[in-house]
């Protein structure tokens, strides 16, 4: 991470998913998710960045992961923000088309993982 500015979608415990542009910072990404970092990837380039320890800490749930089928399989704690891989293994700004499919899930109750 290079201290740059990129444009993830942020989704805050009980508010609604907002775009925004954030330092890909690693001080920054533990400060949005209030702790460690980690990260899942949800289909290819696509991922969640969220705190590691959010389960353990009690955080309370923010969204659910869901099968392709569109079935609850988990759920997802805590402040988090959905990123883009780029060329180079870095954050890079999400596509518009990526930008709507995740909203779109994020506004419907959940974040779809392929396998």
């Amino acid at each position: 991470m290079s201290d740059r500015m990129v444009k993830v979608i942020v989704k805050r415990v009980g508010l609604a998913p907002t775009v925004e542009k954030i330092s890909d910072s690693l001080e920054s990404l533990q400060e949005l998710v209030h702790g460690y970092i980690e990260s899942i990837y949800l289909d290819g380039a696509v991922g969640v960045i969220l705190n590691e320890e959010g389960k353990l800490l009690q955080l309370p749930e923010n969204t659910k992961l869901l099968t392709a089928e569109g079935l609850p399989f988990d759920y997802l704690v805590g402040d988090l923000l959905v990123f883009e891989i780029g060329r180079n293994n870095e954050l890079t700004d999400i596509s518009e088309s990526n930008e709507k499919k995740y909203l779109a899930q994020l506004n419907a109750g959940g974040l779809i993982m392929v396998r």
